[in-house]
């Protein structure tokens, strides 16, 4: 009983192993579409701001453009609410992205930006329709307005 349960083990990692067989070929990595790296660019660069990483923000924008610094402005009123009272502030961002126009090293992504600022329980929402301009700079896509 014991050499049969031993043989069945072998036989189950031995299957294990070879569905996990590449014929010794790496695996091809995954090459992104310009339009997929523009639409990663914008959800990384609203997931940043809703974790309110303002540095890893703003490593999603073109440096010194107006959304770059628009940044430092978000950052500053966060911290205002904060010292004027309010216990938490919770923000939400997340782009719904329809259409993406590409141009050479220029894109523009045009979707609805859901955009709302919570100060313990009171809401602003901001939300909208949003047409983001991206540069690509090297092989990245930076927003720059």
């Amino acid at each position: 009983m014991r050499k049969k349960i031993t043989y069945i083990t072998a036989f189950l990692i031995f299957i294990l192993l070879l569905s996990s067989c590449t014929n010794g070929l790496p695996a091809e990595p995954e090459i992104l579409t310009d339009e997929e790296l523009v639409i990663d660019a914008i959800e990384n660069f609203c997931s940043a701001l809703s974790a309110k990483e303002w540095d890893l923000a703003r490593s999603y924008c073109v440096y010194q453009a107006h959304t770059y610094n628009a940044i430092f402005k978000l950052e500053m009123d966060v911290n205002d609410l904060l010292s004027s009272g309010c216990n938490s502030v919770t923000l939400n961002y997340w782009v719904d992205i329809s259409k993406v126009d590409i141009f050479g090293d220029n894109a523009v992504a045009y979707g609805y930006l859901t955009d709302i600022m919570t100060c313990d329980d009171e809401k602003k929402d901001n939300s909208r329709d949003v047409a983001i301009s991206l540069k690509k700079i090297g092989e990245r896509w930076k927003i720059y307005q």
